[in-house]
């Protein structure tokens, strides 16, 4: 219920200047793919789906700043480096502050390797150019979704899709939690949309916004692919005409039931569960820039409430701003212990995963503590928290429950630098899996969470 009455209903929504563009950032075949530890091959041999990369910028007036998001089929950023260097192409590009700037990506495992520094691995020949070749394309698309903007409204809603799982499972030969799907724990299915139409009533972009990590496809595959988020795309975008705009939640113990698979049927059939709810939730939603309010009521054989539907102006203002916090890290020695087992390991695995640990202790330094940022935006109604880590699913159901008159979507793997898993705090007790990998120390999570909220405050002033 909104606009005022009780018996009134809207959806929250934004209106102003929106645009949208779209590129292809498929890398070539040959290019290093080795995401998973446990992983058989090193170089992607094929093509699944393409990868792409989306923007959508937003302003309130023609010549406001623009609020720039870049959302792309990438899994995520080893180097720390690597990341700074192209968000900071795109915003020199704009001349944008970095508080308006937010370049998600989906964390799909089979995309390419992310680290320059990988160049004396097999398929690193590639990655150098693969990352030039980024930076150019994400300043180019951002640029043109500023210059291709137009009076629009973005309605939003929460639906729900049932493809996340909880991921936390007793292991039953072991007393730890491994990264499978659990049927007896609860998942979040919240599925949030937003549905952009310009002044002239053509689509002009879809946001969705959901918690479901993209591992259909598992270590065996050798295939470059979106994994299910691009046949969900393919799905909605046929249906409206636009592109569709994905922002992967906090989904560090939620993915699909079926995954981990070598074939590509798993990756349709997830990819059309999570298409066919996006149009369902479009359906659903009331024509742009109207709401419905209570009319009068029908005397039948029992009082029957008439509804109708009237203009609505939804708000049209919006804001950026960052939040800096800082978090403890792991024991320095276990730092000192990895970086010696990366330099001695021989099995294959415990190298990968001693190389993994220092990386990410690179990127946030061998200190006791380590700053990150949080990003807090308010389009109209709306609320858009955009963090760099692998969130636990708590993190955004956190969040969304210090605000619960709004509409909180909630982005992880957004810009930088990335720590990794960001469990929440009784994971440590526990003995999860991501509490075992994380560099943080216990109650990071909730450190961000609070960083979030108090930015989220801060904008409703």
């Amino acid at each position: 219920m909104r606009e005022g009455s009780d018996l009134s209903y809207s959806h929250p929504g934004f209106t102003g200047y929106v645009g949208a563009a779209r590129a292809d950032i498929t890398p070539p075949v040959g290019i290093a793919t080795r995401n998973w530890l446990v992983g058989t091959h090193d170089v992607a041999r094929g093509v699944h789906r393409p990868l792409t990369l989306t923007a959508v910028s937003f302003r309130h007036r023609v010549d406001d700043m623009p609020m720039v998001l870049l959302t792309m089929d990438l899994g995520w950023w080893r180097c720390a480096e690597d990341e700074a260097r192209l968000r900071q192409a795109v915003a020199d590009a704009l001349k944008v502050a970095p508080s308006h700037l937010v370049i998600c990506l989906s964390h799909t495992h089979a995309g390419p390797c992310l680290a320059r520094a990988d160049a004396d691995r097999p398929g690193g020949e590639h990655i150098g150019p693969y990352l030039d070749r980024l930076e150019a394309e994400a300043a180019a698309t951002a640029r043109a979704a500023c210059e291709g903007a137009e009076p629009s409204t973005i309605s939003f809603a929460s639906v729900r899709c049932g493809l996340a799982t909880n991921q936390d499972l007793p292991d039953p030969r072991h007393p730890r939690v491994i990264c499978g799907f659990h049927p007896g724990l609860p998942a979040d299915h919240k599925l949030l949309l937003g549905r952009v139409t310009a002044i002239t009533g053509r689509p002009l972009v879809t946001l969705v916004n959901y918690a479901c990590d993209l591992t259909s496809l598992g270590w065996t595959s050798a295939l470059i692919s979106p994994d299910w988020v691009g046949s969900m795309r393919q799905i909605v975008e046929d249906a409206t005409g636009a592109p569709l705009a994905f922002i992967q939640g906090a989904c560090a113990n939620q993915a699909p039931r079926d995954q981990f698979s070598g074939a590509v049927e798993f990756v349709e059939r997830n990819g059309r569960r999570m298409g066919y709810s996006v149009l369902a939730g479009l359906d659903g939603m009331l024509p742009p820039r109207t709401r419905l309010e209570f009319s009068s009521v029908a005397n039948s054989d029992v009082p029957l409430a008439l509804w109708k539907s009237l203009p609505a102006g939804p708000a049209s203002a919006c804001a950026a701003l960052c939040v800096e916090v800082d978090l403890f890290m792991r024991d320095a020695t276990t730092f000192t212990q990895h970086q010696t087992d990366y330099e001695a390991a021989h099995d294959r695995v415990a190298a990968e995963r001693a190389r993994t640990w220092h990386r990410l202790r690179q990127s946030t330094g061998s200190g006791p503590m380590a700053g990150t940022t949080v990003w807090a935006w308010r389009l109209g109604d709306v609320f858009l928290v955009s963090q760099p880590h692998n969130a636990s699913v708590g993190f955004q159901t956190q969040v969304r429950s210090l605000f619960p008159q709004r509409l909180v979507m909630v982005a992880s793997f957004a810009n930088g630098p990335y720590f990794g898993f960001l469990p929440e705090e009784d994971a440590f007790d526990v003995g999860s899996y991501a509490a075992v990998h994380a560099v943080v120390s216990p109650g990071s999570m909730e450190r961000v969470r609070d960083a979030a909220a108090c930015g989220l405050r801060r904008l409703t002033l």
